[in-house]
C-alpha cells in the first residue's frame, strides 16, 4: 500500500493556487445559494391583509368550491 501525503509534499506556491480556489468555488457557491434563496422567496405566494378577509365573505363558498374543484381529479 502506498501512502500518499500530497499536501506535505506541495510547494507553497501550489498551496496557495490552492487556496486562491477553494475560495474561488466558496464565492460561487454562495452566489449560487443566494441566487437559489431569492429564487425561493420570489416564488412563494404573497398572503396581504385583504386576502383572508375576501375569502371569508360571501363569495368565500364561490371560492371553497373553486378550491375543491382543484383538489377533485377531472373523470
Amino acid at each position: 500500500m502506498v501512502k500518499r501525503d500530497t499536501l506535505q509534499n506541495w510547494s507553497p506556491q501550489d498551496r496557495s493556487e490552492f487556496d486562491r480556489w477553494i475560495k474561488a468555488n466558496a464565492v460561487i457557491g454562495s452566489l449560487l445559494a443566494a441566487g437559489l434563496f431569492a429564487m425561493a422567496i420570489a416564488g412563494m405566494p404573497s398572503a396581504r391583509q385583504g386576502d383572508a378577509a375576501s375569502a371569508g365573505s360571501s363569495q368565500g363558498s364561490e371560492v371553497a368550491a373553486s378550491a375543491q374543484s382543484r383538489l377533485v381529479p377531472a373523470p
